[in-house]
């Protein structure tokens, strides 16, 4: 067992009968392009769309190119809204033979509803912003080049692919496809960058060197952490109290059981192994927090779509307002390996 299938919500996802045998091929065969695409599609056929475009992407990244590959590709990416992604696939799907009247109608449905409009800035406001952030980030890393290869570790559903729709994406992630770390299931040096974005807090402090270790074995050029760390200024035992007894949130008594990781670690961790780390704040906690309690509310008091159109409004107009430099929410630590 590996660390991840030891963190919150990642144990007893629900399975139906038809997706089960599919995750344990993948965990058989994790390099299989085929394995992936049978799973990512009982995942869409299951309603279950960002996992399914995650894992569909995987399996494209793993090296599925055909008709029908493409014609899922296409039909994943209407499903979660990205018309222009769906239209590219589709033209890639058809000139390959495929029949293409199903992704084209999904498509179509997708336009309909969201126009030109992007799917993602109705996201919570703090997930939004942690993974446009890293998106950001990985897209600056490698200028001119925006299929570079990607591992994405402890990922959830995946939602980072949705934010780079022409990079060799592949997910890690328990919950959805099985996979876990460490250590990491694909050879030495396979993915232009590894990251984990709110993952490694989660890790017992014991066993972090090795889960870095495990990240930077299959990355070519750097690993990527954004997660939040131990500062002592922001009250970190004490803030996660009061989540914990305001909301009973299981991800803040898993950051209390586990202690946050401190950066002066990582920073000697890359000493000791020859990296080269840059440190960069993320996000704001006063913002995060506050901005966590809101839609924890919101949702008790039955107002989601009101809260929806909240997280639209901070997405796409406040969204650098929530960044605070001395204060910040989570650190972006990126790793760079040697040549």
């Amino acid at each position: 067992m590996g660390f991840l299938d030891r963190l919150t919500g990642r144990r007893d996802e629900p399975r139906g009968d038809a997706v089960a045998p599919l995750v344990a091929a993948v965990v058989r065969s994790p390099e299989d392009a085929a394995a992936h695409l049978a799973l990512g599609r009982a995942l869409l056929a299951d309603g279950r769309v960002d996992a399914a475009l995650a894992v569909t992407r995987s399996a494209h990244s793993l090296g599925a190119g055909d008709a029908a590959a493409f014609e899922l590709l296409a039909r994943a990416w209407a499903a979660a809204g990205h018309v222009g992604p769906a239209a590219d696939a589709l033209r890639i799907a058809c000139s390959l033979g495929a029949d293409g009247r199903a992704a084209a109608a999904a498509a179509q449905a997708a336009a309909t509803r969201w126009g030109g409009a992007d799917p993602l800035v109705r996201r919570e406001s703090n997930t939004y912003h942690r993974v446009r952030s890293l998106a950001d980030h990985l897209t600056a890393a490698f200028p001119g080049d925006d299929s570079f290869s990607v591992l994405d570790v402890g990922g959830g559903l995946g939602l980072l692919c949705q934010f780079l729709p022409r990079a060799r994406y592949c997910l890690v992630e328990p919950s959805v496809n099985g996979l876990s770390s460490p250590p990491l299931p694909f050879a030495p040096r396979s993915f232009d960058a590894v990251v984990s974005c709110h993952v490694f807090e989660h890790v017992p402090p014991t066993d972090r060197e090795a889960f870095l270790d495990a990240l930077c074995a299959a990355a070519r050029r750097r690993v990527v952490l954004l997660n939040p760390f131990h500062e002592e200024r922001t009250s970190p035992e004490e803030r996660l109290r009061l989540v914990i007894e305001l909301t009973d949130a299981k991800w803040a008594k898993e950051h209390l059981s586990c202690s946050l990781p401190k950066p002066t670690d990582v920073l000697a961790y890359a000493e000791r192994r020859g990296l080269r780390a840059t440190v960069s704040p993320n996000s704001g906690i006063a913002a995060g927090l506050a901005l966590y309690f809101a839609g924890h509310y919101a949702r008790l008091a039955g107002r989601d779509t009101e809260w929806a159109r909240a997280q639209e409004f901070f997405n796409t107009r406040l969204r650098a307002a929530t960044d605070h430099v001395e204060f910040p929410a989570a650190l972006l630590v990126d790793l760079e390996l040697p040549a």
